[in-house]
C-alpha cells in the first residue's frame, strides 16, 4: 500500500500509513537508561589484546603486546605535528616523470639487471646427456 501510494505520488497517503502504525521501523527502544561506557583504560585494553592474541597461541605477539607503548593521544597538537612532518602539495615538489629523469642511468642498470637470467639460454647437448645419465635412479 505504502509503494503504490509512492508510486502515484500520494505522500501524504503514505506517511499516513506509517503515522498510523502500519508500518513499524526495525528500531526498537530501550526503556531502561543506558549505562555510560567507562573511559578507556590503555593498560586494560593492552592486557585484553595479550589475552586474546595468547588464546590464539601468539605468545609473542602477546608479549609484544605488553610492552608495546600506549597510542599518541589523538588531539588537534598531534595532528597538526604529524600533517606538518608531510609538505604540501606544491607545483614543484617531485612527480613520477622527473624523479626518473633524474635517475635515468640507474633506472636502466636496474632493468637489465632485472633481465638478465642466471640459467642459460641453451644447454650444450653432452651436458646434458651426461648430466640425465649421473642422475641417481
Amino acid at each position: 500500500m505504502q509503494i503504490a501510494a509512492l508510486l502515484v505520488g500520494e505522500f501524504a497517503a503514505s506517511q499516513a500509513d506509517r503515522i498510523a502504525g502500519v508500518w513499524r521501523p526495525g528500531v526498537v527502544r530501550r526503556t531502561s537508561a543506558i549505562r555510560p561506557t567507562p573511559p578507556r583504560d590503555e593498560a586494560r585494553a593492552a592486557q585484553r589484546r595479550a589475552v586474546r592474541l595468547a588464546r590464539a597461541g601468539r605468545l609473542s605477539a602477546a608479549a609484544r603486546a605488553l610492552r608495546a607503548d600506549p597510542p599518541a593521544p589523538q588531539t588537534p597538537a598531534v595532528e597538526r605535528k604529524a600533517l606538518a612532518l608531510f609538505p604540501p602539495c606544491v607545483p614543484g615538489l617531485a612527480t613520477p616523470a622527473t624523479v626518473e629523469a633524474s635517475f635515468a642511468t640507474e633506472l636502466d642498470r636496474a632493468t637489465a639487471h632485472g633481465r638478465r637470467s642466471s640459467v642459460p639460454a641453451a644447454v650444450p647437448w653432452d651436458a646434458a646427456v651426461q648430466a640425465i645419465r649421473s642422475a641417481p635412479h
